[in-house]
């Protein structure tokens, strides 16, 4: 095949050259053929053939299609095996010349850069960019799951932070580093979920509320409050307010403007406005 992408023994009859200089081989899944310009079409045991365009670093044998750039590996079957081991999808795979895959799918589609960059469409209106080297799994729906840390960006584009922190409605895309740190653009500015799945919320006065892993939430004046005995964790609604279970009294909440609110069990709170000193236990 040309560009060095393999050698095909014809199966089932010889290769024929068009009149316009097209190759025709025959195979078992199918024929593979190369027009006149080198673009490549490879059948496969799926619904849709795999198109290479002339140029493209690829490698054509029994195994299917391997994009040596990056890693992919379009299967005899149809499906397609992302870098990094993020997962096994069914679609419709286009490879362009610099190496960049197109994995179209009935949900959305699923791109890959030369460097092994993916790109993941959804329902929603933002895409997850994901680094080269990020430990994701990625399901033909679109679901992308950060592994380090247990975040889940789902099908219609929301996020399901860790440990049962909530679900919020991104502004725009969200992207997973290479080391599983997730950044999840708000109206506030950004959540970000580190690798061990420490949250930080932005505060629209430039604090930030933090919640640990195990429910210790970091409030922004500085004030440290640990998990109840009861084990309920703190929650992030969509506008990014945070709740704050105690053992006592009622819940803690800490508005997007930074302020906290702290019940005292007589029907009437304590307000403390952003950047305010004081200790709360």
């Amino acid at each position: 095949l040309p560009n060095g992408a393999g050698t095909i023994t014809p199966e089932g009859g010889d290769a024929t050259v068009g009149e316009d200089g097209s190759v025709t081989i025959p195979t078992q899944d199918g024929n593979i053929t190369v027009d006149p310009e080198g673009n490549m079409t490879v059948p496969n045991g799926g619904a849709h053939d795999t198109e290479i365009e002339a140029g493209a670093d690829v490698t054509v044998d029994e195994n299917g299609v391997t994009v040596n750039q990056n890693g992919t590996v379009i299967n005899p079957n149809g499906t397609v095996d992302l870098p990094n081991g993020a997962g096994t999808i069914t679609g419709n795979a286009t490879v362009e010349e610099d190496g960049s895959v197109t994995i179209t799918t009935q949900d959305g589609a699923i791109t890959v850069d030369p460097d092994g960059n993916m790109t993941v469409t959804n329902g929603g209106n933002h895409d997850t960019q994901i680094d080269a080297g990020a430990d994701v799994t990625v399901e033909d729906n679109g679901t992308v799951t950060v592994e380090p840390n247990g975040t889940v960006i789902t099908p219609e584009g929301t996020v399901e932070l860790p440990n049962g922190a909530g679900t919020v409605t991104p502004t725009g895309p969200v992207t997973v580093d290479k080391d599983g740190n997730v950044t999840t653009p708000t109206a506030n500015g950004e959540i970000t979920i580190d690798p061990d799945g420490n949250i930080t919320v932005p505060n629209n006065d430039n604090t930030t509320t933090g919640i640990k892993p195990d429910g210790t939430v970091e409030l922004p004046n500085g004030s440290e409050i640990v998990p109840p005995a009861s084990g309920e964790k703190p929650t992030i609604d969509a506008e990014g307010n945070v709740t704050v279970p105690t053992d006592n009294n009622g819940d803690i909440t800490v508005d997007q403007d930074g302020t906290i609110t702290v019940p005292n069990g007589t029907g009437n709170n304590t307000v403390l406005a952003p950047n305010a000193p004081g200790e709360i236990d």
